[in-house]
């Protein structure tokens, strides 16, 4: 397998008559597989990457719920308690004195 590009001698200096071509670079789609052969590595790679994001994406929106339940929950007890201040508040035998 080829790669993708080619390195770049590291000085200009370096590369005589004979190193012209090593300043060539390979074509990008060259691999040297057969179209169906590059067809199920694509295919491979992207089920892979499809399962990953989806993982992910119901990792978060998982998280989210639950943060959301909590926040519900909280807000209940806090009502909650409200109403049961306001109510040993109003009894007559507790009210406030100044």
């Amino acid at each position: 397998m080829t790669p993708a590009r080619t390195a770049l001698p590291r000085a200009r200096g370096n590369a005589g008559p004979g190193k012209r071509a090593a300043w060539k670079r390979t074509p990008l789609h060259d691999t040297g597989a057969s179209p169906a052969g590059r067809l199920r590595a694509m295919t491979a790679l992207l089920a892979s990457a499809t399962s990953v994001d989806v993982g992910l994406i119901v990792t978060f929106i998982g998280i989210g719920v639950l943060v959301n339940i909590f926040v519900v929950l909280i807000a209940i007890q806090i009502r909650g308690e409200r109403q049961q201040n306001q109510a040993y508040l109003t009894k007559p035998d507790r009210t406030r004195r100044v």
